[in-house]
């Protein structure tokens, strides 16, 4: 039963309606508003905070750090969208307001717009409040554009679920449910990756989870793809919202979900989560020691999830107990098949991800740890402090975590070469380290490598590996480590920064500097030895003879001096005299 009010007898735009909205649900934007303000500006009144400590909490409000700003956000975006639309969950004002002589048009956008003039308005005094304080009117601007668009991302979300719910209870969950569908979604694919796929890097993974979220994607980089990622789903699921308002039968008012589909979907996606969520919460409870791949605890943990989930969302969706009948047991079966489907494909990688190894002539560069670093603190081998070696080409080119030690982008063909044959032995002897117990082993690797294709994709793998493949990729680590390349990459003359001081201590009689004129000297002895070092060296030469720290404008590097490096040993004993 749809509204019979014609569409002529009024514009799209109801002054009545939005008169009626703001004077039953000012409440809304006025405890919003309360909270950030006491979050804010009224916070900063009575707290004698020092010029550093003001400036330093209004770039925190600015990036919406704040806890409060937060909550407030959340109460204008969910809460208006929660309140506005209520006429439809309950049949006497579902009927009296269809009644009325205004078209769903009008009553959607006129009830539309009150929420975006009640947002719009407690956010932009929220800003002004906070000019005095050293906020600039620019920034204040980015913060209330940012957070306007934050808070109706959410509120049309919320819209939308109301249209699909037919009480409040439903629509609570249905809100909450679709305003972190995406990042629901993406944490359990990252659950699945990294159990049953060898060699997945979450980098990527996570990027896509901070991004999920309207909030923490705006406030955390405001880059413009994001924002307008933003803006076309906003366009978009207010887009389904108004048509669903269209098509939704009053008659289906207070049921759960006022369309069949909904339902459907509602089940599969939530026994989706369920399962897995069940499935490697019993293995982890229960101690299993396999990091990778289909176990017993797994399977069944992913059985009894999804029995449960399915059977108590069928009870809350069809309200009554009575689900066992013959179109909800199609729906479970399908339910299930699509379950396993999923479960199966990644167990069996058919997509071939663990097994991947690029065609050498498609690399355009590569990455790979070289060495495993136990017993060394030598800061030599971390590329960001290295111009041309670590991040930033390292996390936006070759997607390797700068804790990731020694990951160097390599460019000559014969280094490329090696950490392709790497890849290919790794890849090869997958199904034995998938299977490798390593809590129980206590020699085993972790391992890093990526390719930057001609193409310009990239690929991008991490491993913790056993130590027979060790052994075998081990040739060409070696390789890597004596290239020229490698060596230098890592010359302390490639050092970022300038060099403001040099120290060192030997023989445990403290620190001792070196003068300002001496410290070329020092840097190619230290140099020389590391040109000369060995693989095999580097591997057994853990223990330090001493360290010598270089000062530089900014930071520092620690690098460490082994008992084989007779360059450096040679140059401060005949130098002794300077200290």
């Amino acid at each position: 039963m749809k509204s019979m009010a014609s569409s002529n007898k009024r514009g799209s735009i109801s002054g009545t309606v939005i008169k009626e909205d703001l004077k039953r649900f000012w409440p809304v934007p006025v405890i919003s508003l309360i909270v950030m303000l006491a979050s804010g500006s009224l916070l900063l009144m009575i707290l004698h905070y020092s010029h550093s400590e003001v400036e330093y909490f209004i770039r925190k409000c600015a990036d919406c750090e704040n806890i409060g700003f937060i909550a407030a956000l959340i109460i204008l975006g969910c809460g208006l969208g929660l309140t506005l639309f209520r006429y439809i969950e309950y049949d006497r004002s579902a009927l009296m307001v269809h009644a009325l002589p205004f078209s769903r048009k009008t009553l959607f956008i006129s009830n539309y717009l009150t929420g975006l003039i009640m947002m719009a308005v407690p956010l932009f005094i929220c800003g002004l409040t906070l000019l005095p304080w050293g906020l600039s009117f620019a920034a204040m601007l980015k913060w209330f554009c940012i957070s306007m668009l934050s808070c109706v991302t959410m509120f049309s979300i919320t819209v939308l679920a109301a249209m699909l719910s037919g009480n409040t209870p439903m629509h609570i969950f249905n809100t909450g449910l679709l305003n972190m569908l995406g990042l629901l979604v993406l944490a359990t694919l990252e659950l699945h990756c990294a159990r049953f796929l060898y060699g997945f890097n979450g980098d990527t993974m996570e990027r896509l989870i901070n991004n999920s979220m309207p909030i923490m994607a705006l406030f955390g980089s405001a880059e413009a793809k994001v924002v307008v990622f933003y803006l076309i789903l906003t366009a978009v699921v207010t887009a389904a919202a108004y048509l669903a308002y269209k098509l939704r039968p009053v008659e289906r008012t207070g049921d759960s979900l006022v369309f069949g589909w909904t339902r459907r979907f509602l089940l599969v996606i939530v026994t989706f989560g369920g399962m897995s969520l069940f499935g490697f919460f019993l293995n982890s409870v229960m101690g299993s020691s396999k990091d990778i791949g289909m176990t017993g605890t797994v399977a069944l943990g992913m059985v009894i999830g999804f029995t449960v989930t399915f059977a108590v969302m069928s009870i809350i969706i069809y309200r009554t107990a009575k689900i066992f009948n013959r179109k909800n047991m199609i729906t479970c079966a399908v339910t299930a098949v699509l379950c396993v489907a999923f479960v199966c494909a990644m167990a069996f990688d058919i997509t071939g991800f663990a097994s991947k190894v690029p065609e050498l002539q498609d690399i355009k560069t590569a990455s790979a740890s070289i060495y495993e670093p136990q017993g060394t603190t030598d800061q030599r081998f971390e590329p960001a402090l290295f111009r041309g070696v670590g991040v930033g080409t390292e996390v936006s080119y070759d997607g390797i975590a700068s804790s990731d030690v020694s990951s160097t982008v390599f460019t000559e063909p014969a280094n490329i070469e090696s950490v392709y044959h790497i890849q290919k032995i790794i890849a090869m002897r997958k199904d034995i380290d998938m299977n490798t117990d390593f809590t129980a082993t206590p020699f085993y690797y972790d391992f890093a490598d990526s390719f930057t294709m001609t193409s310009g994709k990239k690929m991008v793998r991490k491993y913790t590996i056993s130590k027979a493949t060790y052994k075998d990729i081990e040739p060409y680590l070696k390789s890597l480590y004596e290239s020229k390349e490698f060596k230098n990459d890592y010359k302390l003359t490639n050092l970022k920064g300038t060099i403001t001081s040099i120290d060192y201590s030997y023989s445990g009689s403290g620190m001792h500097a070196v003068p300002t004129n001496e410290y070329a000297g020092l840097i190619r002895a230290l140099d020389k030895d590391f040109a000369a070092r060995t693989f095999e060296q580097e591997k057994k030469d853990t223990g330090n003879e001493f360290e010598i720290q270089i000062g530089k404008d900014d930071g520092l590097c620690v690098v460490s001096v082994k008992k084989t490096d007779k360059y450096t040993k040679a140059w401060l004993n005949s130098h002794r005299s300077l200290f």
